[in-house]
């Protein structure tokens, strides 16, 4: 009998007996009594649920319960699949069907079916195979409800104690299905965690364990927190080095460092290399093996780098630029080797790969030296770090200038907060107030909390300021010592300095027992300590409050109880306010006309932060109050300068949210900083950029597109980042995200430093070109200086520059730039238009990015580059010469790393005539700006990974648009799982009617999230087609996408969609209900002068947060303005605006 074996999840099956002895004492006794009917007394098809966090080793314990030869021995049929989050339901019925065993060994050979079989049809077979016998199956990381629904159903109920085990990280996905058993799985003990570290770590026979290195062990264990696989982790890495360095690993904050290989994009070079198919023309196999065995023994020195506490005060930061730009030596060393290959076209013995070798010999061991040295100087620092928990408040404000900035906060956040504070619920509440660094959430809350108002009504209160670096029983302990009672009686508290968490957890819960208090916890980053820390505030019922503060959003993600504020910016008008208070702060001084003007100037490009405006004040502050020396600063790109170095209070807060981000989060928001100030930075284009450098790759199971949605999610959720719009839909990237100038000034100054980028506005920058050469990605905000011949001669000088960025105006004439850069990765010159096509480009046989303006055709050449990624062709000029199609080359087709296509006017030609089946984009994931002539069944086929499809359609004023392409059997069948549609019809004839379009039925993909339409000119009955989407979430219907005066819904229309746009229609009556909407979240409308009113229900819409209007009948919001002051439970938020009136305030 088959035994089954650890599929898709991380523990060995070495490790399944260690992770389980513990789990054996409770949850397996837990399954076995549900198993075998010993606490359910049914005979009925049960389930359990085994839930919690990654790596807790529920896996394990399955497979080690299921592999029980009496638990086996009970059951007639078998099946594990392991399933994650991807899997649909028809996958895994085949998972199942394949998995299948039998103890009587009428094997699976009985279960028969074909790979194109439909659900129906596989669902059926299971059940037929189940009915009548008894069986135990196991769906391993199952996540989707939807999924588990759609199986259940599958799984027959014959009376004979069946049985079903799920696995999953989600506790929720099962909504309330009351049928099911609930496991949770628990932590390890500290005893637990260190018997399990001490038998992965000391394997020999005979092997001892000293007292003194037992102690160190178990304090490394306690670290990990009861994780299994964090320990398993930590484990490996302590075989790997001395005993004698455990106590360094046991003095960092967190035992295991969740990040990625720093040094990943020299690896994957060499990986490159070792295996293309062409590497060996470029170097013998003996030499391959010669560079990979030089990496290998890298790798000790390099994790004992990545190893090190990032808290360390050694000055490390010159040692780590040469570690890197030694790095990038070598790199350029090989790609060059590749590039040299690919362009002569020739077997390189005529350059001599002995030399070649020696010189990749000389690059490693200098690698390896600075390696060395780096490792040293860490160590060196180690015993000197001693470091001191006095944190700054988050906002680094002096007391004096608090008044002046919650001046503005109390009209809307200090109203939230004492809405919250005084609302009659009588459970213990938490709010966090979060934002980014410099917006008075300390100034807020201290000052909030010191109104007598408020304080009388609290018999004990305490004000923490924690910051990142404190431990739980280090904040317990201010607690206590901060704690001060209506009644005086603080003399109460005693406790020692060496009390342990345990005891003053205690003596913190007894001392607020019974007790109505308010407790701040300012500038809280970690997580696990707050939920550690929770347990210690009693719920007396007594209206007690929590208030915290923080830059990080996401620390309270698992708290649903807590209440979010996130504090606002200042507007233009309240900036200049505190700036004028800030510098006029003689009552008799008046300002004058002239300076209040360039005052307003200054404090409008602080961007509202007032921390910003302080600094600027004090500038102001001390200079001459006259219009010539304001001008001064009024005129500069950004009124302060920003450094890591800085001892200002500005600087020093947000330096610390610099520093505090992971290795791979720093590159990204580094890298943010190439975009020029106010630029609002598509996420589609930062992802797509950030993944072609190389700072980005796959997660163990998230592609790298994830993976990059993953980072600007949480570079916006640490507030080092701000989005422009939010999408209201559940993971989902806003479009444009931007950078505060403050950060953004920051990012370019450290970039600089770092020789991570160099950004050039003008023709001055290149006075110090010493200071420029060594940089590898140069970002032009000033498209004119590319023109220059001496810039051309300085460019000539950076042969090995892997990025060149053209992010100034666009320019209507053409400008001579230089691409003789071998090397070059990325190629962005969107912003500059070529009359002709730049050949210069198809020498980069390194290019992974290509975005250019160019309204010719494309040459076949363009298949040298292998290597490309993204490509991008914008045009100059919109006019439609032609109704014929003009076609992209066919060579685009052996472009097999094309992820993203995005080309304007072009279509992708139809392969078939050339009879080769190699030409397949397998991984093309966007394909846009193409019309109604690449959407063929036959063409699409060979893109079998699409997602998302844009469709421009440039109608002529006679034509008539058939939409052939949404028919029956065409790409929406092709492509169910496809995510994102967007078709525009530009220049639709007669503002088309619903005459003047087919009448053939659409039909959309099955699965599709987002929809957004302009100018089709649909009936509204069509709507139908994308009302019955279940996984619908963003739908934009724009400029006469649907025609008609009425638009009536049916029931249940729309079950998933958040975010619905109407925008230019002719519609007049909207007839809906509350049910037919239920998931909506934000409605906009923008200029449908006809529409009378929304429908009145949407007030009573539970999920509805935002209405906005715009330039619609006045009468359009009356009814849905009444229902909301009608009902006080309507918590949706109105806003109306009217362009008439913004051009009179004007």
């Amino acid at each position: 009998m088959s035994q089954f074996k650890l599929i898709n999840h991380s523990f060995d099956d070495d490790y399944i007996p260690l992770i389980v002895e513990k789990k054996k004492a409770w949850e397996s006794y837990y399954i076995h009594n549900w198993m075998f009917n010993e606490f359910t007394h049914t005979i009925q098809l049960s389930t359990m649920l085994i839930w919690g966090v990654a790596g807790l080793g529920k896996t394990a314990l399955v497979i080690e319960f299921c592999n029980n030869p009496s638990v086996r021995k009970a059951y007639k049929c078998f099946s594990f699949a392991s399933i994650g989050p991807r899997c649909t339901s028809k996958e895994i019925l085949r998972l199942v069907l394949r998995g299948m065993s039998f103890p009587d060994r009428r094997a699976a050979d009985g279960i028969s079916f074909n790979d194109d079989d439909d659900e129906d049809s596989l669902a059926d077979l299971l059940y037929r195979t189940l009915h009548k016998s008894r069986y135990l199956i196991v769906l391993d990381d199952i996540r989707d409800t939807e999924v588990w629904i759609r199986l259940k159903v599958s799984f027959p109920d014959d009376g004979n104690m069946s049985r079903i085990i799920l696995t999953s990280r989600r506790e929720d996905f099962l909504g309330r299905d009351a049928t099911v058993q609930h496991l949770e799985m628990s932590l390890l003990n500290d005893d637990e965690s260190w018997d399990l570290l001490r038998k992965l770590v000391i394997t020999a026979e005979g092997e001892g364990c000293s007292p003194e290195l037992e102690e160190i062990g178990k304090k490394i264990a306690k670290n990990c927190r009861g994780l299994p696989l964090a320990i398993i982790e930590v484990a490996e890495h302590l075989r790997k080095i001395e005993k004698t360095e455990w106590k360094m690993v046991a003095e960092r904050e967190d035992p295991v460092t969740i990040t990625k290989d720093e040094n990943r994009p020299l690896k994957q070079t060499i990986q490159n290399l070792v295996s293309h198919s062409q590497s060996k023309f470029v170097l013998p196999d003996s030499k391959i093996k010669f560079i990979s065995d030089e990496l290998c023994s890298l790798e000790s020195s390099l994790e004992k780098v990545r190893s090190s506490p990032s808290s360390r005060k050694v000055d490390v930061s010159s040692s780590e630029r040469r570690v890197t730009d030694v790095a990038r030596k070598l790199e350029d060393l090989i790609d060059s080797r590749i590039s040299n290959h690919f362009l002569l076209r020739s077997n390189l013995q005529i350059f001599g790969n002995e030399r070649f070798t020696d010189e990749l010999s000389q690059q490693l061991e200098q690698f390896r030296q600075e390696i060395t040295a780096f490792t040293q100087l860490l160590q060196t620092g180690e015993e000197e770090d001693h470091y001191q928990h006095q944190e700054p408040s988050d906002d680094s404000f002096d007391v004096e200038y608090v008044p002046l900035i919650i001046e503005k906060k109390k009209a809307w956040e200090t109203f939230k907060i004492w809405d919250w504070m005084f609302d009659g619920k009588r459970r213990l509440s938490t709010m966090l107030i979060w934002g980014m660094a410099g917006l008075g959430k300390t100034a807020l809350a201290r000052e909030y909390c010191n109104n007598p108002d408020v304080r009388i009504d609290f018999e004990c209160f305490s004000f923490v300021s924690i910051g990142p670096h404190y431990k739980l029983r280090e904040i317990l302990q201010l607690v206590l010592r901060r704690m001060s009672f209506l009644d005086r009686r603080a003399d109460k508290i005693s406790f020692n300095d060496d009390d342990d968490e345990d005891s003053l957890a205690g003596l913190l819960h007894r001392t607020l027992h019974k007790h109505r208090y308010l407790i701040v916890l300012d500038n809280i980053w970690d997580t696990d300590v707050w939920l550690r820390l929770k347990v210690s505030f009693p719920d007396d019922r007594n209206m007690s409050r929590i208030i915290l503060t923080s830059r990080l959003r996401y620390f309270v993600n698992c708290d649903d109880t807590v209440h979010i504020t996130e504090m606002s910016f200042l507007d233009d008008g309240e900036s200049w306010n505190l700036l004028r208070k800030l510098v006029f702060t003689n009552q008799e001084e008046r300002c004058s006309r002239e300076l209040e003007e360039i005052g307003k100037k200054i404090a409008k490009n602080c961007e509202g932060l007032p921390l910003a405006i302080i600094e600027v004040g004090k500038l102001l502050s001390k200079t001459e109050k006259t219009v010539e020396d304001w001008k001064i600063l009024a005129e500069k790109e950004d009124p302060l300068t920003i450094t890591i170095d800085d001892n200002t209070p500005l600087s020093e807060a947000l330096s610390l949210s610099y520093t505090m981000l992971p290795q791979y989060l720093k590159a990204c928001f580094l890298y943010m900083g190439v975009f020029p100030k106010k630029y609002k930075i598509p996420c589609l284009k930062v992802s797509n950029l950030w993944i072609s450098e190389g700072i980005l790759e796959p997660g163990e199971n998230n592609s790298v597109e994830a993976m990059a949605d993953r980072c600007l999610s949480r570079l916006a959720l640490r507030s080092v980042i701000l989005y422009d719009k939010l999408t209201f839909t559940s993971k989902r990237i806003p479009k444009t995200s931007r950078l505060h100038f403050t950060f953004r000034n920051l990012c370019v100054n450290e970039a600089h430093r770092e020789k991570f980028f160099c950004v050039i506005k003008k023709y001055a920058d290149f006075s110090f070109p010493e200071k420029l050469n060594s940089q590898n990605r140069l970002c032009f905000h000033n498209n004119i200086v590319l023109g220059f011949e001496e810039v051309h001669s300085w460019m000539e000088s950076i042969p090995n520059a892997r990025s060149l960025l053209c992010f100034g105006p666009k320019q209507p004439y053409p400008i001579a730039l230089y691409l003789g850069f071998r090397l070059l990765k990325v190629l962005d010159a969107v912003s500059i238009r070529f009359y002709e096509f730049p050949l210069q480009v198809v020498k980069l046989v390194h290019l992974k990015y290509l975005a250019i303006t160019y309204d010719g055709e494309i040459p076949s050449s363009i298949s040298c580059l292998w290597n490309l990624e993204v490509l991008i062709v914008s045009r100059h000029n919109n006019i439609k010469r032609s109704n014929l199609p003009v076609y992209l080359p066919i060579e685009i087709w052996k472009l097999h790393k094309l992820k993203h296509l995005e080309c304007m006017g072009l279509d992708l030609p139809d392969p078939s005539s050339a009879d080769d089946y190699s030409l397949v984009l397998e991984n093309l994931l966007t394909l846009s700006g193409v019309t109604a002539h690449s959407v063929k069944v036959g063409l699409l086929a060979r893109i079998p990974n699409l997602k998302k499809i844009g469709i421009k359609i440039e109608s002529a004023h006679d034509s008539v648009e058939t939409f052939s392409f949404l028919g029956v059997d065409q790409f929406a069948t092709l492509y169910e799982e496809i995510e994102s549609f967007k078709c525009v019809v530009v220049y639709p004839s007669l503002i088309r009617s619903p005459e003047n379009v087919t009448s053939v039925p659409i039909h959309f993909p099955l699965l599709l999230k987002k929809i957004s339409l302009s100018g089709c000119g649909f009936s509204w009955s069509y709507v139908r087609a994308m009302g019955d989407l279940p996984n619908l979430e963003t739908l934009k219907l724009r400029w006469y996408a649907f025609c008609g005066p009425v638009w009536k819904t049916s029931d249940w229309d729309f079950p998933s969609l958040k975010y619905l746009l109407l925008e230019d229609l002719d519609l007049k009556w909207w007839d809906s209900t509350r049910d037919h909407f239920p998931s909506l979240v934000r409605l906009v409308i923008r200029h449908c002068y006809n529409l009378q009113e929304i429908p009145r229900d949407f007030a009573h819409i539970k999920s509805l947060r935002m209405v906005e209007v715009d330039d619609c009948r006045k009468q359009v919001t009356v009814e849905i303005e009444k229902q909301r002051k009608r009902y006080r439970n309507i918590k949706s938020e109105l806003r109306v605006r009217f362009s008439a009136d913004a051009e009179k305030a004007k």
